[in-house]
Order: structure tokens, then sequence, then C-alpha cells
């Protein structure tokens, strides 16, 4: 043990005197940590606005079949058969909490010429009552018959179209946005949100895509069900709105993962193998002092040991200095990226570094650091001391 303490003190002692290896294993092993935490931040994130845009005491009523509100048509009348549905949380003086909603899929073009999608949401007047997370934080709300629109904070954050008292084109017909919402981080801030019927109107249409309901209680939903059940011809899934997110967030953040993977099996490895060419590096430069310690009687595994902590040390540096720009750079920005739900519109959320994706990244600097130094270290202690201090 002395000895291996003692090479320990002689590796780091001398670390000043190898400030360029010491500096790449550092770099090298910072920026796979930066990486891997942006690809984190960017999954949790989207995952966090899923899950913000579900509650258990909520349903969403689609076609039959229909696994989206986007390929769910339904009659916009089939409201009044809701209305009559005890399941159905009430409120007086305004009624039954039901919203009819419409989702359809924008292209419009930003101040480059580039086109890029997104997503409008005609709302039912009991909207609030459905989602009281629903808050104007400027400007104001649309008024119900009119082409007013409402952006998203997250949306409006992420690009410049959207400004309050600005016009967009839809169907060659002028809209103005006329405020900003939030909705507690929810997907619905990357949307744009407006009157059912007016956009009904707009399309020429008389079904929507979906009803969404708040229900008395979470359990409810078997009595919903069952009530439409019972009337004629409704052909419908009711789908618990917690639930319904859930499936969406599989979907959307299945690519994330899969591009986190690959970039990071290539950051690591590419890592690992700066981490071995500055251990290698750094051991010719200290050739003669490794193997006349080697002839003094030291322990071969005392140096790998040494000198795999010593790689290591640098590694766990790194990713602390990365892990800290992740954090400070990465935390609460918004940002925008086509999902593959809902025809891959595009949506805004906000990055969230999470303690499972620092500790993530964490654990691949450790194998980098000791792998990189453990790998060298093995490959100087198999050559004799007779032959390496003829090499010297």
């Amino acid at each position: 043990m002395r000895q291996f303490v003692l090479l320990l003190a002689l590796g780091f002692r001398s670390s000043f005197a190898r400030l360029r290896s010491c500096s790449v294993i550092i770099i090298g092993v910072g920026t796979v940590t930066i990486v891997l935490c942006f690809f984190g931040a960017m999954t949790a994130g989207l995952e966090s606005a899923f899950e913000a845009s579900g509650r258990a005491d909520r349903a969403v009523i689609l076609r039959q079949g229909s696994d989206t509100e986007i390929t769910s048509r339904l009659p916009r009348k089939f409201e009044d058969t809701l209305r009559a549905a005890p399941a159905i949380g009430k409120s007086e003086p305004d009624g039954p909490a039901i919203s009819a909603e419409l989702l359809r899929i924008l292209n419009l073009k930003d101040e480059r010429g580039v086109t890029l999608t997104f997503q409008i949401r005609g709302i039912g007047q009991g909207a609030t009552l459905v989602r009281p997370e629903f808050q104007i934080v400027a400007g104001r709300s649309f008024r119900p018959g009119t082409q007013e629109i409402v952006v998203g904070k997250t949306l409006l954050d992420t690009n410049r179209l959207f400004r309050v008292g600005s016009k967009i084109s839809i169907k060659r017909t002028d809209w103005i946005i006329t405020g900003v919402f939030t909705s507690g981080g929810s997907l619905h801030e990357s949307q744009l949100l407006t009157d059912v019927d007016a956009l009904l109107s707009l399309y020429g249409s008389d079904q929507v895509s979906s009803f969404t309901v708040r229900l008395r209680t979470p359990e409810a939903i078997a009595e919903l069900r069952s009530f439409v059940a019972d009337v004629p011809g409704s052909r419908v899934d009711i789908i618990n709105e917690e639930s319904y997110y859930q499936r969406q967030t599989g979907e959307a953040s299945a690519l994330l993962r899969a591009m986190a993977q690959v970039v990071g099996i290539f950051m690591v490895i590419a890592a690992l193998f700066a981490s071995m060419t500055a251990v290698n590096t750094s051991l010719q430069a200290r050739w003669t002092e490794v193997d006349t310690l080697r002839a003094l009687g030291y322990a071969n595994t005392h140096m790998i040991a040494a000198i795999s902590i010593e790689t290591l040390a640098f590694a766990i540096v790194g990713a602390i200095i990365g892990g800290v720009v992740a954090i400070l750079f990465f935390s609460g920005i918004s940002v925008m990226t086509l999902t593959g739900s809902e025809l891959e519109s595009q949506t805004a959320f906000q990055l969230t570094v999470t303690g499972k994706t620092l500790l993530s990244s964490a654990l691949w600097a450790v194998i980098v650091g000791v792998l990189g130094g453990l790998i060298p270290a093995v490959g100087v202690v198999r050559v004799s001391v007779v032959d390496a201090l003829k090499q010297a």
C-alpha cells in the first residue's frame, strides 16, 4: 500500500509538467459529458412536457380506432350528448367541463423563407374549465368567433414569427395574435390556440378532432364509457389523458434516445482513444522514471493501479466541468424540434438537465478514465524492465 501511495503522489506531482496530456483527458471527457447531457436534457424536457399535458381526471375522446387527434374526426354536435353525462365535472354557472377541439397542421415560412410546421388548436368555450392551468400572461385571449389567436410562451421563445399584434396567414386569411399563454410547461405551449368554431368555419367543416373533458373523479372514466356506449351510433374511444400522452411520449422520445445512444457511443470511443493516446504520451515522457521504479521493486499491480486512478481523477474533473457547463447553458433553455407524433410538427419545450442525466454521464466518464489509464499501463508493465531500460 505504501508503494501505491508513493506512486500516486509522484504521478500527481509530475502532472503539472504534463499539462498537455492531462488537458486532453479533461477536455475529451468534458466534451462527452456536455454532449450526453444535451441529449439527455432534450429527452427529459420533451418527456416532462408530455407528462405536464396529461391529468388523471381528464379524458380524451377520439374516433374509434384513431391513435392521435390529427387522424380523428367527430361530429361537432356530439358535445350535446356529452353534456348529459353525469361523469363529467360541472361548474356553475358555466356548465359541464367539455372542450370540443380541432387540431390542424400549419405550414408557415420563417424570416429565412424556410417552411416550418406548427400546430393550431381550436378549443371550445369550456377549455378553461377543462384545463385550469391555461393562463394568459401577455396581451389578451382571443374572442369567440373571431380570427384571433393566442400563442404558447415556449413557442414564442423559440420562434420570431409569433409576436403579440402580428398577423399570420392561414388559408389566405389574416389572423391576428392577441396574447401569450402558459399551461404549466405542457405541450400546448408549443401550439397556437383559437376558437374552435372560427377554425371549423375556416376549414368549412362540422367535424372536430376530439373532445377533452374533466371528470368528476379519475375513476369516473368507466362511468363515462358506459354512458357513451349506450348512445346509439357512438363509435368513440375514451382514453385517460395521462395514458394518451404517455403513449405519445414513447413515440416522440424514441428518436431522441436512439440519436443519443449513437452519438454517445461515438463520443465515448473518441474520448477513450484520446485518453489512451494522452496516457501513452505521458508514459513515454516518464519511461525512465517508471522503469527505474519497477527495477527498484515497485509492483506492477501498484503501477497499473496508480496510473489508472490518476487518469480516472482527470476524467472526473472533466466530467464535473462538463456537468457544470451543461447545467449553466442548457437548463431552462427553450428549444424546438420535430416530434414523431402528429405528423412531425414542430414541438417547443424546455431543456431539463436531471440528476439521472448527470449520473449517467459521470458513469461514462469513469469508464473512460479507468480504461484510458488501464490499457496503456498494462502495455507498459508487460515490457520487461531490462528491455524497457535498454529502450530508454
